[in-house]
């Protein structure tokens, strides 16, 4: 039960920031509308995974998952998992957004790849 609960919590670290960022960038964005760039995006994604993941290891500095094999695990599925939330997420709002992508899996994996290796690679 223990190890499910550590699981669940890791998808939450990785899907609340994932949301978070995906709402301000939406929210700031309005006013420009300038055409999309899917590589921009994609690094755009990446670096905010990075700072997400950072602001997470203040919030949580040690692991949630103590083993390596679960860390490890950990960096590979939680990504799938938090991108799939996100793109379920933009099914249910279906918002019209061609800027930032919402329902595009790879921006979501993305941006929560960089927050897992983050937390990966420099948390305790």
């Amino acid at each position: 039960m223990g190890l499910l609960l550590e699981l669940i919590l890791e998808v939450l670290v990785h899907f609340v920031p994932d949301l978070l960022v995906h709402l301000g960038l939406a929210w700031v964005e309005a006013p420009f509308k300038p055409k999309p760039n899917p590589i921009l995006i994609g690094l755009w994604y990446c670096f905010f995974g990075v700072v997400a993941g950072g602001l997470s290891l203040l919030a949580f500095p040690n692991l949630m998952i103590q083993t390596e094999a679960g860390q490890i695990a950990s960096v590979v599925l939680s990504p799938f998992a938090a991108s799939f939330l996100m793109v379920s997420a933009a099914a249910i709002i279906k918002r019209d957004d061609n800027y930032f992508r919402f329902d595009r899996f790879a921006n979501g994996y993305a941006l929560a790849l960089c927050l897992a290796l983050v937390r990966f690679y420099w948390g305790r």
